[in-house]
């Protein structure tokens, strides 16, 4: 998971902005992971269909852009920070929120009629977890804590879309202001118990000093 240059703190997929202290982070182009350069050492499983995945590359000569796409399904697996390292290559200089478009880009998110799977990472095996991308998108990924996400056909142009309209930009809800809950019966009868025997030690200590 990505970090905050400034604070620290952890950087949620697809957000620039730290939520906690408010920066903007610019994504770290050098660090991009092995396999983005390195062909793997073994072939992997696709967790969709099952298939052996194909290594294409998608960079330019001489930079190659290493992924793991599978040919039967086209899902496409990113290894770790691969993902925010494409979309801040590809989409650049969005500097606003398109409401009307982002709006637009949910209304026509397709319904998917299959079960909730949670599936196995292509790398290790383990079960993979589900997240919204960006929190806000409504792209449902699939990520492995330790290798990357995911993505099946088509949800990467989503995201390339969800971006340009500016949904990386958006900020998280204000936290809802706690209220006082109001003292059952039962707390109302301790606290005045409780004065009033505060009350009576205090007219004891006069009394005394008075004495």
């Amino acid at each position: 998971m990505p970090i905050c240059v400034h604070c620290g703190a952890p950087l949620r997929e697809g957000r620039p902005v730290c939520d906690y202290c408010k920066a903007t982070n610019d994504v770290d182009l050098s660090g991009r992971h092995y396999f983005t350069t390195h062909l793997p050492e073994k072939a992997r499983t696709c967790p969709q269909c099952h298939s052996e995945m194909e290594v294409v590359d998608i960079g330019v000569p001489g930079k190659p852009f290493y992924l793991d796409r599978c040919s039967t399904c086209l899902g496409i697996f990113f290894d770790t920070g691969e993902l925010d390292v494409l979309v801040h290559e590809t989409i650049q200089g969005v500097a606003h929120i398109n409401n009307v478009r982002l709006s637009a880009l949910r209304t026509a998110a397709p319904e998917s009629s299959e079960i909730v799977r949670y599936r196995p990472c292509p790398e290790c095996g383990k079960l993979m977890n589900r997240e919204n991308y960006g929190t806000y998108s409504g792209i449902i990924l699939d990520r492995c804590r330790d290798h990357g996400v995911f993505l099946d056909a088509g949800e990467l142009y989503r995201i390339f879309l969800w971006v340009r309209a500016g949904g990386s930009l958006l900020k998280p809800p204000p936290e809802p202001e706690r209220t006082k809950q109001p003292l059952s019966p039962m707390e109302i009868e301790e606290e005045n118990s409780t004065s009033v025997s505060l009350m009576d030690v205090v007219m004891g200590v006069f009394k005394f000093l008075g004495g």
